[in-house]
């Protein structure tokens, strides 16, 4: 069995493509130590993509891709051992989205001006609540700040409006 066989029988059509590039340029990068390499020089190999800067996310991608090379050479039974099968990287992906840079000013005014509530009569409540001119009255009136409001736009373009209580 190829490597070509092994990636189709194993995983979806729209991620063999990309696996056999990563592959053979790990392939390419060490050469004809490729199917013998060691944990050590599979980190190496890692740690030459992370001077390159890749992102967290195409990091692993690349190790989830060599590890699935050794799976394929110890399944057709040219190797025995699998030399990173336990390597997992702790690198942390942020996976926080700043709202505030993907939508202009204009279009969270928008987007408040236009905010429906799902149960009609928590409508004012809502309203009055993320009001900036109330928001200030009721935060002047306690010397602590109550809450902080943040926008959430989903793809179905509705806004969603959450309530953070502060407490200090």
């Amino acid at each position: 069995m190829t490597l070509e066989e092994y990636l189709q029988k194993e995983y979806s059509p729209t991620s063999v493509n990309s696996y056999k590039n990563i592959i053979n340029r790990y392939k390419l990068a060490l050469g004809e130590r490729t199917d013998k390499a060691s944990y050590t020089e599979v980190l190496d190999y890692i740690g030459l993509l992370r001077e390159q800067n890749l992102h967290p996310k195409s990091l692993r991608n690349n190790l989830f891709a060599i590890k699935i090379y050794y799976r394929y050479l110890v399944a057709t039974g040219k190797r025995k051992d699998h030399p990173c099968q336990y390597l997992y990287l702790k690198d942390q992906i942020n996976r926080a989205i700043q709202v505030e840079s993907l939508y202009p000013k204009e279009i969270l005014t928008e987007l408040y001006n236009n905010y429906q509530a799902k149960n009609q009569e928590n409508q004012q409540r809502d309203k009055i609540l993320t009001h900036p001119q109330r928001r200030k009255a009721i935060t002047d009136k306690f010397t602590v700040p109550l809450f902080s409001v943040t926008f959430f736009v989903s793809t179905a373009n509705t806004a969603h409006l959450f309530f953070q209580l502060k407490m200090n």
